[in-house]
């Protein structure tokens, strides 16, 4: 997001395999193994965290410089499959809070090396560091540890985009729709900011954060750090480590935005960070403009470099949907032509994939306020819009399209949310990936003017559940959590949203999407927007008079809905109040088919209402 408003458990399940089991899979192991400690130390899970210290001193006089040093871990698992995991320089640190409740964190330890992996199979594994100096290489000698069957319910791998879907799901098949939120930095509470929001959202049935790594918090590129030196911002890596504990405890999807346009943009609508960038040649840096970003070899390189290092120190989590290059490239400075930016975004896109051994979704963002605006007044139509960025989202190592949506209610800037995100939806997904929007707001702008625009959270309400029927792959992600969703207490927005499409199959079974569908309601127009599937019906019905700057909450009584069921039979389930989750009503309805509609009674509501039938299989 362009602005800078700077400082304004997955339950951790103890291994129950005994040692009959470990003893079962340690004795599979190869026979050029080396002795295998049988002890649960060397034990870990399917999708598990396996981390170890390496037996290595940090000697380099800069440890981050491959230059200097590079340590790899190369691991061999059942049937001889193989793959490296680069190593990472980790310091420790004991947290305390100052009388002002800002956070301190200090440093309690000496530096080391450290890996992490996440073993996707059962059975016997071994691994050896890989140590390479300007000296020459060398070698640890092989270790052993057993990997035992995943037995923690709430665990279910690494998030995937099957063939041709535009949704998400789970190693093991487990659907997975997105509802959450940004929580892109925190407040003076530092990690313990985290603590708080994350259990809240988590208590409210949301599933997904994004979180950046901007300079003025969990960045590593800045001050007091030098650009290849980050050893004095281990403090802000120590604070990210945490943000991961905290999402694998609350079962948390955490989208990590790894760069922001403010330290390259120029003249921007909410200052510049131009000026303090270490990047800056004025700074000592190697860029005379900010635009130079993309195509200096060195800012590359350091680019490259920052890449293994996020990589080795965070891409062990299952609970890492997605890395994102940029938060808004198109904020930042641009070269004269899109193509040094295309060639940026392919090569660093493609690094992470050649590092990273789970292979996690890569994304990056633009802010896309022109096309909001265009969107809301009708003036282009959407699905011929012109993106400068269209030739990154065809990039194939972009796994995924991102949408970001504000409107600006303080200067008159207002369009119906709903109607206006389908098409914004629609249109980024021509390019065949799934889609989310991944930031949201009824205003751009702060505290204030948000709350003015949206002093109910209507427009907060909206956003999420237009988002969420739009066919991105999640709900609509809103903005200004410490300001106003925290302070406001609007985690109840979550739940509902989040019983509704929970467990829905969206990646594995095809819906059809019917937008606008004619709701018969006496002297008031309403209207349905469904996603109908052959096993799954949801509706979003609306009292179209209802905007958050035009609100109408009178009561809508007598209407009456026909349902685009995909097959004939019995469906069953409920109406729901979007805005409380209560069951408004129970549905048990016997139809003939697609073409022959059933007609059930909508029951009283204010505003909106949301229906989830599932097919009944009698």
């Amino acid at each position: 997001m362009s602005i800078l408003s700077i400082l304004a458990g997955r339950k951790s399940t103890p291994l129950v395999c005994g040692f009959f089991c470990l003893f079962i899979l340690t004795s599979c192991s190869d026979s050029n193994d080396s002795p295998h400690d049988s002890s649960p130390d060397n034990a870990s899970a399917v999708w598990e965290r396996f981390e170890q210290t390496l037996p290595i001193a940090v000697e380099a006089a800069n440890p981050f410089d491959p230059n200097e040093v590079t340590v790899d871990v190369e691991l061999i698992g059942p049937g001889g499959q193989s793959k490296t995991v680069p190593a990472f320089v980790y310091e420790s640190f004991t947290r305390s809070e100052s009388s002002s409740g800002s956070e301190v964190l200090t440093a309690d330890g000496s530096r080391e090396w450290r890996f992490r992996f996440t073993p996707t199979h059962t059975g016997a594994w071994r691994w050896r560091w890989l140590r390479v100096t300007i000296a020459g290489e060398e070698a640890g000698e092989w270790e052993s540890f057993s990997v035992l069957p995943n037995l923690d319910s709430e665990r279910h791998g690494f998030l995937r985009i099957p063939d041709g879907a535009k949704h998400l799901e789970f190693e093991d098949g487990t659907p997975f729709f997105a509802v959450g939120e940004n929580v892109a930095w925190a407040d003076q509470r530092g990690s313990g900011a985290y603590e708080d929001w994350i259990a809240k959202l988590a208590a409210s049935g949301a599933n997904y954060i994004r979180v950046w790594m901007p300079e003025w918090d969990m960045g590593l590129l800045y001050e007091p750090a030098t650009l290849d030196d980050w050893s004095a911002r281990m403090d802000r890596a120590w604070r990210l480590d945490r943000v991961m504990e905290l999402a694998e405890q609350h079962d948390m999807q955490v989208m990590l935005s790894l760069q922001s346009h403010f330290p390259f943009e120029l003249n921007g609508l909410f200052g510049s960070g131009w000026d303090t960038n270490p990047f800056n040649a004025a700074n000592g840096g190697p860029l005379a403009t900010p635009d130079e970003v993309y195509t200096d070899p060195f800012a590359r390189e350091i680019f490259r470099r920052y890449l293994r290092y996020v990589v080795a120190r965070w891409g062990y989590s299952p609970n890492l949907l997605a890395w994102e290059l940029w938060n808004e490239s198109d904020l930042a400075e641009q070269p004269p032509t899109i193509d040094p930016v295309i060639d940026w975004h392919r090569e660093m896109a493609r690094l992470l994939h050649e590092l990273d051994p789970n292979n996690h979704l890569v994304t990056t963002s633009t802010s896309d306020f022109a096309m909001t605006f265009e969107a809301g007044r009708g003036n282009t139509p959407i699905p011929e819009y012109p993106l400068v960025y269209e030739p990154v989202w065809q990039l194939p190592e972009i796994d995924f399209v991102q949408l970001h949506s504000y409107q600006v209610h303080s200067l008159g800037l207002v369009f119906p949310v709903a109607d206006t995100i389908f098409h914004l939806v629609d249109r980024m997904a021509q390019y065949g990936k799934p889609v989310l929007l991944a930031e949201a707001g009824v205003d751009i702008q702060g505290l204030e003017e948000n709350r003015e625009a949206d002093p109910e959270g209507e427009g907060f309400h909206d956003l999420l559940w237009a988002g969420a029927f739009s066919g991105a792959f999640g709900s609509g992600m809103c903005w200004w959590w410490d300001l106003v969703v925290d302070p406001e207490d609007w985690y109840f927005h979550f739940t509902p949203l989040a019983r509704l499409m929970e467990g829905v199959p969206f990646a594995r079974k095809p819906f059809e999407s019917h937008r606008g569908l004619p709701v018969h309601a006496p002297d008031q127009e309403v209207v349905a927007h469904v996603l109908s599937g052959r096993a799954t019906l949801l509706a979003w019905v609306r009292n179209s008079a209802h905007e958050y700057f035009t609100p109408d909450r009178s009561l809508v009584e007598g209407a009456v809905f026909a349902l685009p069921l995909a097959v004939g039979g019995r469906w069953v389930g409920e109406w729901i109040d979007p805005w409380s989750g209560a069951t408004l009503g129970d549905v048990d309805v016997q139809t003939r088919g697609p073409h022959q509609p059933e007609e059930i009674a909508v029951p009283s509501f204010s505003r909106d209402v949301a229906l989830r039938l599932d097919y009944v299989d009698e």
